[in-house]
């Protein structure tokens, strides 16, 4: 039997794998681990390691990392502890394959160990490009760490191989999110306001990440976007926190400042959960902020986003994302767009780049179908193909 540790240190990625982890559970082959890290042990994300477990995973290791800040030095401090702990996770623990997700610290600090440790490691989300975070320089790094790699799209694919990946290694899956759009009973808009105690009539779902390589501040990137909500005083704003990287605890506090100020119309919560939050994405009036949900989910759910800043810049994208710089007068317009029922009522702008949603079983088939115990070399293209 396999012993397959899935690395989850998010709220978001642990969304992303639910549907593959729930698959692995039920396999007779494979010994599913999961190892919880990161904000999901985090009382100010949360605590979301409560809603894996809720959801009847056992998960086999948690591994505290988050330092009380979140400057620079506490990011690379919180990588350092993580690379211990998922050292000795390892050392302790026979591990056959290791499946992390994106590009978090986290996962890099996992395949640090599990490299070291000599476990093969499969990679989902490799060769995407955002280029306003460092996590742009940490996903194409675990790329050249990990063994198999599942892309979300074909160019994402041929990027990978670009950076000395062989083919054979490299299978286009599509995006893991779009398969809890399809496989799961999400819940309708009075269902959802009578959980949140909230009225969703005419809302915003809003998530804005810090933007890590950013000449801006932090505290200027989200207070250009909170100005431009207060022009669309018709519209109700949940909010959602950031991630923990670097500055995400000042968004949090400008966001639970503005919700205290217009509590009439906003409501600010750690996470959602994934069922709530896909739930809230199909009946918002828009997506607002930098998530990549904006980008890969919302499309399939037939909602606009409004992408802001470069977090996401050069990330591949449906025409129903709206891309625009950090400037309170152009987010407005880019709003008033998103919302005019010309651009809305265009059933092209939604057609999806990132696949239909049956990523789990071609993950899971090609899992069985593997020899792990096949070493990793670089592929090098020809010379012609560098022409």
């Amino acid at each position: 039997m396999l012993k397959i540790a899935v690395i989850t240190g998010t709220r978001a990625d642990y969304g992303l794998f639910y549907w593959l982890l729930n698959d692995l559970k039920d396999h007779s082959k494979f010994k599913l681990n999961v190892i919880a890290t990161g904000s999901h042990l985090s009382k100010i994300y949360g605590n979301t390691y409560k809603e894996i477990e809720k959801d009847g995973f056992v998960i086999k290791e948690k591994i505290k990392i988050l330092s009380s800040d979140d400057d620079s030095l506490d990011i690379a401090l919180s990588t350092s502890k993580a690379i211990k702990g998922f050292a000795q996770y390892f050392n302790k623990n026979k591990t056959d394959l290791v499946i992390i997700l994106g590009d978090r610290y986290e996962a890099l600090a996992a395949c640090i160990s599990a490299m070291f440790s000599d476990v093969p490691l499969m990679h989902i989300h490799g060769g995407e490009i955002s280029s306003g975070a460092y996590d742009d320089s940490i996903r194409h790094a675990i790329t050249k760490m990990s063994h198999y790699h599942c892309t979300t799209t074909k160019e994402h694919m041929k990027r990978v191989i670009q950076l000395g990946e062989n083919p054979d290694r490299v299978k286009n899956f599509g995006a893991p999110g779009l398969e809890y759009l399809k496989r799961s009973n999400l819940l309708s808009k009075k269902e959802l306001s009578r959980e949140l105690g909230f009225d969703l009539n005419n809302f915003f779902l809003f998530t804005y990440h810090p933007e890590t390589l950013s000449d801006i501040t932090i505290s200027k990137q989200i207070e250009q976007v909170l100005k431009a909500l207060d022009n669309f005083k018709d519209h109700r704003i949940l909010f959602t926190y950031p991630n923990a990287d670097k500055g995400g605890k000042k968004i949090i506090k400008s966001i639970n400042a503005y919700a205290k100020r217009n509590a009439r119309r906003c409501l600010a919560v750690p996470s959602l959960g994934q069922i709530r939050y896909l739930s809230a994405l199909l009946v918002c009036d828009l997506v607002i902020g930098n998530s990549s949900s904006g980008l890969i989910e919302a499309p399939s759910a037939k909602v606009p986003t409004i992408n802001i800043g470069k977090r996401q810049e050069n990330r591949t994208s449906a025409k129903s994302v709206i891309n625009v710089e950090n400037d309170t007068n152009k987010i407005i317009k880019s709003i008033s767009k998103g919302l005019s029922s010309n651009f809305r009522s265009n059933k092209q702008i939604y057609n999806n780049p990132y696949g239909e949603g049956k990523t789990s079983k071609r993950i899971i088939k090609w899992i069985e179908e593997l020899d792990l115990k096949n070493k990793k070399i670089f592929y090098d293209l020809s010379l012609s193909e560098l022409d």
